[in-house]
């Protein structure tokens, strides 16, 4: 399991993330959006955040995700790496 170091980029173990959407990921697999099933797995977690209007806050909540992306479209959908199980909880 990677551990999310302060400042630094983390990349996401692909085997362990397609693991984890193949066990999780039940029923149809088209892009809500285009209808293709032609999905790309970012190898990086990224980070959403509370919208602030516009500024950046400090100290305030990040969440890591997982995304997921439709390789026809671009929509993308996101999973908790936390949750997932890609990410240790930080201190």
């Amino acid at each position: 399991m990677l551990k999310a170091i302060p400042g630094g980029i983390v990349k996401l173990d692909f085997d362990k993330a397609t693991e984890w959407l193949d066990s999780h990921w039940q029923g149809e697999q088209a892009c809500p959006v285009c209808g293709k099933d032609v999905w790309g797995i970012h190898d990086e977690a990224v980070e959403i955040r509370p919208y602030s209007g516009g500024q950046l806050t400090v100290g305030g909540p990040i969440f890591p995700y997982l995304a997921v992306i439709c390789m026809s479209c671009g929509n993308t959908m996101f999973f908790n790496a936390l949750h997932a199980g890609l990410l240790e909880q930080p201190e």
